[in-house]
């Protein structure tokens, strides 16, 4: 052990490496899907000139269309002088929580947010592929010289795509009854297509309505994250390498330890040691050559892989930790037969 721990502990980091590759291209896969279904919640966002025209953009859609799902929210935009913000291109915007549980309700979306106070408000964002923001932090924001703090963070995507674009705040209906004086309005009309390729053909009848003022129109079949795919294959390939490459200098120094020790197991032939005790003495030997790497790798694996998960902002990769393990296992108790058959045919035991 002494002699080789340098060669356990390159070993040790190639098979690490494996796992956290493989994690880090699942986690990449699984992010960018979950974004492609945030921005596809919705085929066609309107922007209306008042409330309460539903459906009358409804019935120009089915038309053309058959409607899965539909919402409507008003969106209360603040200016800048009334608020803290600091950016002009991502103003506040206020939500009433009524209006959210009324989406949630009507578009199937989960729903688990309580009610903030008078002085509170939830803040509605959208998912990145990575982030290294603390959760831990207190997040306040200042409207009209009064300062809000934010309770909770959701990623639900009721309003799709739209949900990129500003600071989404959700307040209770009576602190959005007060606010919502302060900014302008917006009126936004959600719709789900049953066939959600067929978006092209509503978008002509939409524009002749009276109240209409703009559209935000999403293609299903737009993939402007394609590389993510890509690096998903690079990461599989390169945990192959890795547990191809520690596998095989394990392996090699083995070997290479045969031929240093033939003389030894030859002495102890010679002088009545039973075949059957060296044979088992050879395997032990085996084993923990093999073993000891594998242990230190699976503990270390399990950090990485929730390093990997928390940067992600993901759900649990312990699957695909213990599927990357398992197949690292499998492939090392190969070599351990393959060496064990080659150790005694080098040392003619």
């Amino acid at each position: 052990m002494k002699k080789n721990y340098r060669t356990y502990a390159i070993v040790c980091v190639l098979m690490l490496c494996s796992v956290t590759a493989l994690g880090f291209g699942f986690a990449m896969k699984n992010r960018n899907d979950n974004i492609s279904h945030f921005e596809n919640t919705y085929a066609y966002q309107v922007l209306g000139s008042q409330k309460g025209i539903r459906d009358e953009f409804t019935s120009l859609i089915k038309k053309e269309n058959e409607i899965k799902y539909s919402s409507e929210v008003e969106v209360a935009v603040l200016p800048n002088e009334v608020t803290d913000n600091e950016y002009e291109n991502t103003p506040y915007a206020i939500l009433s929580y009524s209006q959210i549980k009324q989406i949630a309700k009507d578009t199937g979306l989960e729903f688990e947010l309580s009610e903030p106070k008078d002085d509170e408000y939830i803040k509605l964002g959208h998912l990145y592929l990575m982030s290294l923001t603390n959760d831990s932090i207190v997040n306040t924001s200042e409207i009209n010289n009064k300062v809000y703090t934010e309770i909770e963070e959701s990623s639900v995507p009721y309003l799709g795509y739209l949900q990129e674009d500003m600071e989404y705040m959700i307040v209770n209906d009576t602190v959005f009854d007060e606010l919502h004086e302060l900014g302008q309005s917006m009126y936004l009309y959600n719709y789900k297509l049953a066939q959600p390729k067929h978006f092209e053909l509503s978008v002509d009848d939409i524009q002749t309505s009276p109240h209409y003022l703009g559209l935000v129109k999403i293609d299903p079949e737009r993939n402007e994250n394609a590389w993510i795919n890509i690096m998903f294959s690079v990461s599989f390939f390169v945990f192959m390498v890795f547990v191809l490459a520690s596998g095989s200098i394990l392996f090699m120094k083995i070997y290479n330890d045969a031929f240093e020790e033939k003389e030894r197991y030859q002495v102890l032939s010679k002088i009545g040691i039973d075949r059957k005790v060296l044979n088992k003495a050879i395997a032990n030997e085996l084993k923990v050559a093999y073993l000891l790497p594998l242990i230190v790798m699976t503990i270390s694996s399990y950090f990485s892989i929730q390093a990997i998960a928390n940067l992600m902002q993901s759900k649990s990769l312990l699957q695909v930790n213990i599927v990357s393990i398992l197949i690292i296992y499998g492939f090392f108790i190969i070599c351990y037969f393959l060496s064990k058959a080659m150790y005694r045919k080098n040392l003619n035991i």
